[in-house]
């Protein structure tokens, strides 16, 4: 202790492994000089103990009993290292403690990292969204509008033209009204207006109608909810989670039937989306390029919310989309 002491280190010091659990919890960014034997306890207990994945704790275990399966089983739990007390015990302390020191540091960074690329994630994504809004209206309101006033024109020209014209008027009030329709379409994939007006539930509805109108897959939805308020950005969030799903059922699943389930479970608000396919893989949930399950996975996130990705063992895939409903807003 004398000797950590003379390297400016800032030493605390308990005894039994139930002060050690709740120091460690009171410190998450520190270095742990731990004794496989405690008064209460061994070691691995308390290295269990620590749960949090955003712990930046580092254990170095250390004891007199020259066992290769403890120390295996240790730094199996997470230890950075295991050392034997011996006669160069004191001498190698130190050197350890100055690599641990080196990798705490660099979790640091890391960890300081990954929160930069997050929040720079959210505020890509309510960006885009922004954008896709933007765009939405102006393909809606300036194109359709020119479109339904050039219907209204050729209209109007049917009765001033000679009948043999009538046909070519005709076929070409056929391709504005699909093309009137195509904007309908593309806008509403861009965002979806009744999100905007009805909100959250009736938008999930008329995706699901959309769904079943252009897909083979049968799309049902179990809805226990009454209502949901959330934030435009939860909400469209939400949205993007189970257009993506939906998307991956159809080019991947072979699926023919999928179910979305809406309910309130304890304190969250959850939307699993279950096919009947044949499973999500370990390749495809790892694939770097799909940038659709990566999506997927960070859109709650800046509400503490969670996308899971799993195979079913009926068969299938399940998606379980939650979000907390007290940061939410209200759900009924």
């Amino acid at each position: 202790m004398q000797r950590l002491s003379s390297e400016d280190y800032n030493i605390e010091a308990v005894v039994t492994g139930t002060e050690a659990i709740t120091w460690i919890k009171n410190h998450p960014e520190s270095i742990v000089i731990i004794d496989y034997l405690l008064v209460d306890m061994t070691a691995d207990v308390v290295l269990n103990s620590i749960d949090d994945q955003d712990s930046l704790v580092e254990f170095i275990v250390m004891t007199s009993i020259k066992e290769i399966k403890i120390a295996v089983a240790m730094m199996q739990l997470g230890a950075y290292d295991f050392i034997i007390k011996d006669h160069e015990f004191l001498a190698t302390l130190p050197m350890v403690l100055e690599k641990v020191e080196q990798h705490l540091s660099i979790r640091k960074q890391l960890k300081f990292s990954v929160a930069q690329l997050q929040v720079l994630s959210s505020r890509l994504q309510v960006a885009q969204e922004e954008e896709r809004h933007r765009i939405a209206q102006e393909i809606h309101d300036e194109l359709g509008q020119s479109l339904t006033a050039i219907k209204l024109d050729l209209s109007w020209l049917q009765g001033e033209i000679p009948a043999r014209l009538n046909d070519m008027i005709g076929q070409t009030i056929e391709l504005t009204d699909r093309s009137i329709d195509t904007v309908r379409q593309i806008s509403s994939r861009l965002h979806p207006r009744i999100l905007d007006h009805l909100g959250l539930l009736a938008a999930i509805e008329w995706h699901i109608k959309e769904f079943n109108r252009h897909s083979p897959i049968v799309c049902r939805l179990k809805n226990k909810l009454e209502e949901v308020h959330l934030s435009d950005n939860q909400s469209i969030a939400l949205y993007r989670v189970l257009q993506e799903a939906l998307t991956n059922v159809v080019r991947h699943s072979g699926a023919k039937t999928v179910t979305i389930d809406l309910k309130k479970q304890a304190n969250q608000l959850v939307m699993n989306i279950a096919d009947d396919g044949k499973g999500v893989t370990n390749a495809q949930l790892h694939n770097f390029d799909s940038l659709g399950i990566a999506g997927m996975l960070e859109r709650l996130r800046p509400w503490n919310g969670q996308v899971a990705i799993t195979k079913r063992k009926r068969g299938g895939t399940l998606v379980s989309a939650r979000l907390p409903w007290q940061q939410s807003g209200m759900v009924k």
